[in-house]
């Protein structure tokens, strides 16, 4: 498990904040999201594929997330993101997962991403988003078991693959802040970017606006 400063605890905090704020002002200011689909950094990490994801090849609109799985907005739009993505049928999700919210949410994401090496994190995710638990070693590992995990090979996996793990970590960390997010949930749909939680209805609006661009 990851242990932080006071200083890098507190900076954390504010960032948590940052986001808490940016998505109750999006619920109230219009339009919805930021064109960016002129932005050099936005077009290199829609076109980076390596990540965790779900929805078909032939998708006409895709959808990279950055999300927290201790962040209340995040576990809030989940599900109305699926519910939104479920009814579309043409949007494809790249997973990309964002710590922020201290070392309880590190140790989840680690986890998360040592699934992907069984093919299961989309499996993995939506279990951590729809947990309410404390997220300590052992809550997280019962998660894992829940949905399949072979909860051995995990293990191993996360011990192999800790460099890797954190090396993915560390190009989330840095995407998002290419993009300037100031905290989670992150959205960028195609060329529209989104910070903040929405509807489900607000969501298939987003994928409307994003195709016309």
């Amino acid at each position: 498990m990851v242990t932080l400063t006071r200083r890098e605890t507190l900076s954390l905090a504010g960032v948590a904040m940052a986001g808490a704020a940016a998505s109750i002002v999006l619920q109230s200011t219009a339009p919805l999201g930021r064109d960016v689909s002129d932005n050099a950094a936005a077009k290199s990490i829609m076109e980076d594929n390596d990540w965790p994801s779900f929805g078909p090849e032939d998708a006409d609109l895709t959808v990279v997330t950055f999300t927290d799985y201790r962040c209340p907005a995040c576990l809030y739009a989940a599900p109305r993101l699926d519910e939104a993505v479920e009814k579309d049928g043409r949007v494809r999700l790249l997973y990309r997962d964002w710590p922020i919210f201290g070392p309880q949410s590190e140790e989840a994401a680690r986890v998360a991403i040592a699934t992907h090496l069984q093919g299961r994190y989309v499996a993995m995710h939506k279990a951590l988003m729809a947990s309410r638990s404390d997220f300590t070693a052992a809550s997280i590992m019962q998660i894992a078991a829940g949905v399949g995990i072979d909860l051995q090979r995990l293990g191993v996996d996360l011990e192999t693959h800790a460099s890797l793990i954190s090396q993915r970590l560390s190009r989330n960390r840095l995407d998002a802040a290419r993009m300037r997010l100031p905290g989670t949930p992150g959205y960028l749909i195609g060329g529209l970017l989104i910070v903040g939680a929405l509807q489900a209805d607000e969501f298939a609006t987003a994928f409307e606006n994003a195709r016309k661009l």
